[in-house]
């Protein structure tokens, strides 16, 4: 029996000009290229999760075309959606003038997501009975050991139904296999199935894997988490959400990591943000304003900014930001 169960698409996506292509590319548990992957409003709010294709930053901003109930409603990231609208359309242009088209249905909820992470021995079978029954010791980042890896465990709260969960990662250097209706196991390794037997797995060594969580709450009550987790990589990592950042110098003190918010340098090297020069901020205040221009206002960077490209790569790299850090 397989243990690979084929994720429910969030909104329906097309490609234009390339009417006979499939929906999904590669599989899909596997960001893989440009990709929308989800919508929803919130805080009313259009809100889109977009993968640039080839990491957690992009090279360029997408461009986002919202519509509500047809009519054209504007244009860029948290345009506000008015009272009453029913369905929320998308049209998102990516840097190679790829464009896709994406519509969900508009829900009044306060939901939100959260994930925790554990760390299992990997080296018995992978049959869902068999993983079931690993034990499982609770983690802040990663694996730090080859024989290991990570179950990744989401949190919901808000919605009006338990929603299903779809996980996703980036590329295909690591594996993730669903092992409960909240949960799912990420393997440093290229496991193949064949006719749902298994059919091989190599592991795939050190390395910071990227991935998402999407959690599907019924009539567009969707929520959705990036996330990072190291293997068998040298620390320390800020923790900012479901997201780690490696840090680049010695200024993770202990101090700095019982602040609740602190300022970095951020430097994205091949494509992934990493933070130097860390300090306590000086000040917390929920109502400051500032922040990078490409953002909302907010003092805070919101790293779905990065991920999503409301900030680019040139934007971010060398940038002094505030990151709010997970307790």
């Amino acid at each position: 029996m397989s243990t690979l169960r084929p994720a429910l698409t969030v909104v329906l996506l097309s490609l234009t000009g390339t009417a006979c292509q499939p929906e999904f590319p590669v599989e899909r548990h596997v960001l893989g290229p440009f990709r929308l992957a989800a919508m929803a409003v919130v805080d009313g709010l259009a809100r889109a999760a977009i993968w640039s294709g080839d990491g957690p930053t992009h090279a360029e901003a997408p461009v986002l075309a919202w519509t509500a109930d047809g009519d054209p409603l504007g244009e860029g990231f948290g345009v506000a959606v008015p009272p009453g609208t029913g369905r929320l359309g998308l049209t998102v242009t990516g840097p190679a003038g790829q464009r896709i088209v994406g519509s969900v249905g508009v829900a009044d909820c306060a939901a939100a997501l959260s994930v925790s992470r554990a760390t299992l021995p990997t080296d018995g079978a992978l049959s869902l009975a068999a993983r079931q029954d690993w034990p499982e010791t609770p983690v802040a980042d990663g694996a730090d050991r080859a024989d290991l890896g990570v179950r990744l465990r989401a949190a919901s709260t808000g919605f009006p139904q338990g929603p299903a969960l779809r996980w996703m990662v980036a590329g295909t250097a690591a594996t993730v296999l669903e092992v409960e209706d909240d949960a799912a196991d990420l393997l440093a390794e290229r496991v193949v199935f064949d006719g749902g037997e298994l059919e091989s797995r190599s592991p795939t060594g050190p390395a910071l894997h990227h991935g998402l969580v999407l959690a599907l709450g019924g009539d567009g009550c969707n929520r959705w988490q990036w996330w990072d987790v190291p293997f068998v990589q040298d620390g320390p990592f800020l923790a900012v959400g479901a997201s780690r950042l490696p840090v680049l110098d010695d200024s993770l003190t202990d101090a700095v990591a019982a602040a609740p918010v602190v300022e970095a340098e951020l430097h994205i090297l091949d494509g992934v943000p990493h933070v130097a020069g860390l300090a306590a901020a000086a000040d917390t205040a929920p109502d400051e304003e500032g922040g990078l221009a490409c953002g909302d206002g907010s003092a805070d960077l919101d790293l779905a900014w990065m991920w999503s490209g409301r900030c680019t790569r040139a934007e971010l790299d060398g940038a002094r930001v505030r990151l709010v850090v997970s307790p």
